[in-house]
């Protein structure tokens, strides 16, 4: 273990025993990560780090749990003994604890690229140039084994394609084109030219309006029809009948509570009336010649 402190941490080694850390099966996610900012900051002249929990989570966004699971050493007390003892699953492997440090930090030396071992898929890992050769034929021997599997997923992508095109389409409601030629025809009647349709736009809201007029007053299609007679009526809204008119003012349109020279359809004015009495309106009676005015 001396021996490791002594000689330094090339960047050769230093590659290959991340590549080892990273790798390492019996390792979870958390806990390569934690060892290998150790690696990673280590000095490479004595391979010592001095690291801590918070500050391995502050930098390396790794949970307590996952650091500790990589880097614990629990106390002698609790150790039952004379010397605290390594639990980390880094230690030992990739890593042997040193002094203790302020603030709760503790000192780290790497150990040697050798003396780390390797286990499960890490033992047939190629670490030198000549063997490199010898992991091609594994490599080439899996390819296949993928082939398969891809060309099922294609098939079954190409049958869900299939499937959703023969899948029956939900056939346009034919009241929608009914209401905006009886529409055009009403406001060429009113307005005296023809009316400018907005395509898709007109198309959608007629057709929003037709199922919730169903659902409310059983017959959708008639009751736009004369809430469109109520505005086409209205002078205020004649003078700017839309379809999207109609649909912002559907119930005041349904509903009108008056019509006016000037009135809006919900908010309609007093009806004056054609023909009143001299010197009487609304029910007042005016003398004229009381107030000094035209007799």
């Amino acid at each position: 273990m001396t021996a490791d402190a002594d000689n330094g941490l090339g960047p050769v080694e230093a590659l290959r025993l991340l590549r080892r850390v990273l790798r390492d099966p019996d390792l979870p996610a958390g806990q390569r990560i934690a060892v290998a900012a150790v690696v990673l900051q280590a000095d490479r002249g004595t391979r010592r780090a001095w690291a801590s929990y918070r500050q391995l989570a502050r930098d390396w966004h790794v949970g307590p749990d996952s650091i500790a699971g990589a880097l614990r050493v629990e106390p002698a007390k609790a150790a039952g003994g004379k010397a605290p003892k390594p639990t980390g699953k880094g230690l030992a492997r990739y890593l042997r604890p040193g002094r203790r440090g302020p603030h709760g930090s503790r000192e780290y030396i790497v150990l040697a690229a050798g003396s780390a071992p390797e286990s499960g898929a890490l033992a047939s890992a190629p670490e030198s140039g000549t063997q490199a050769p010898a992991s091609a034929p594994e490599s080439d021997a899996q390819a296949p084994a993928s082939a398969p599997e891809s060309g099922a997923n294609l098939k079954e992508k190409k049958e869900q394609k299939e499937k959703r095109k023969r899948r029956p389409k939900v056939p346009p409601d034919p009241r929608v084109a009914e209401f905006i030629d009886w529409f055009c025809e009403a406001y060429r009647s009113a307005c005296g030219r023809g009316y400018i349709v907005q395509g898709s736009k007109d198309g959608g809201l007629v057709k929003g309006l037709l199922k919730r007029l169903d659902a409310a007053d059983g017959d959708g299609l008639t009751a736009m029809k004369r809430a469109a007679e109520a505005m086409l009526a209205d002078s205020w809204g004649k003078s700017r009948a839309s379809v999207g008119l109609l649909a912002s003012q559907i119930n005041a349109w349904l509903n009108p509570r008056g019509r006016g020279t000037t009135g809006r359809a919900g908010h309609g004015s007093r009806h004056v009336p054609a023909t009143v009495n001299p010197g009487e309106y609304d029910g007042l009676t005016i003398d004229y010649g009381a107030s000094g005015g035209n007799a």
